[in-house]
């Protein structure tokens, strides 16, 4: 059985698994599943590019966001 299982850690607001058995899926559902989780994994990557170059530039420049003298 092909599974794909998303681990988080439990919370009370929110689930802690979630699995879905592939053999259920089409072929077109599949292959939306995989767009869905790679723009997922994209999405988190650049949201820690953007936080990272946020705090490059607020070093470079504290003016940016009004920290400066």
């Amino acid at each position: 059985m092909s599974r794909v299982e998303l681990r988080a850690a439990p919370t009370a607001e929110r689930m802690a698994i979630v699995s879905i058995d592939l053999e259920t899926l089409n072929p077109t559902e599949r292959r939306d599943l995989a767009n869905a989780l790679l723009r997922a994994a994209w999405s988190a990557t650049l949201a820690e590019t953007r936080t990272l170059l946020l705090d490059l530039l607020v070093e470079a420049d504290p003016d940016v966001v009004g920290e400066g003298p």
